[in-house]
């Protein structure tokens, strides 16, 4: 569903039912979030399926994003070990959004960085370093790209990156970066589609 504050939570569904969610979301028929249209799919991909995923064009993910499996050998004894630290540390993602859909503001609990590579549509992002934290209030209290200056007076003072993110191009941001992103379809009507993971 569209995760645009922070009250909204994850629903977990078969990722079919995801996608039937997706294409009811281009004509506002979504059925799982109705006050604000849109889909945000995050498919936290186990290890096979990543490698599925690999399988097809991704020359826009540089080689060291593509292949785990060197190391992931020494580490893990098994496929299923290695999914279940994939899914445990959401080491690699898919994330399928219909326009306006997105993620409200926040900080990853997670301990590390992050890269996403942009395949398809457009991502807008809302970026700024834990130096503004001061600025920031907390997670998902305020819309960045609409924020209420007046209930919000500090986030006026906040100084952070604002840019979209076009297909082929790809963003890095360190562990403790405030981000908020809002996806667009492409020219050609498709979702916007991302890989994401940790690093």
């Amino acid at each position: 569903q569209n995760m645009f504050v922070e009250s909204v939570k994850p629903r977990f569904v078969p990722i079919g039912e995801a996608f039937e969610d997706l294409e009811m979301a281009a004509s506002n028929r979504s059925t799982f979030y109705k006050n604000k249209p849109g889909v945000y799919i995050q498919w936290n991909l186990d290890f096979p399926s990543w490698h599925r995923l690999m399988d097809h064009d991704v020359s826009q993910l540089p080689k060291l994003f593509r292949e785990d499996d060197e190391w992931m050998d020494r580490c893990f004894s098994s496929d299923q070990a290695r999914s279940d630290w994939q899914r445990g540390t959401h080491w690699r993602m898919l994330l399928i959004g219909s326009q306006g859909s997105g993620m409200f503001g926040h900080k990853d609990i997670l301990r590390t960085s992050s890269w996403q590579v942009q395949v398809s549509g457009y991502k807008r992002w809302h970026i700024c370093s834990p130096s503004q934290d001061g600025n920031m209030y907390t997670a998902g209290d305020v819309d960045a790209f609409s924020p209420d200056y007046q209930k919000w007076p500090k986030f006026k003072s906040a100084n952070c990156i604002d840019d979209v993110a076009a297909p082929g191009e790809m963003l890095f941001y360190p562990k403790d970066y405030w981000h908020q992103t809002e996806v667009w379809p492409g020219e050609d009507g498709r979702p916007s589609i991302s890989v994401t993971g940790t690093a």
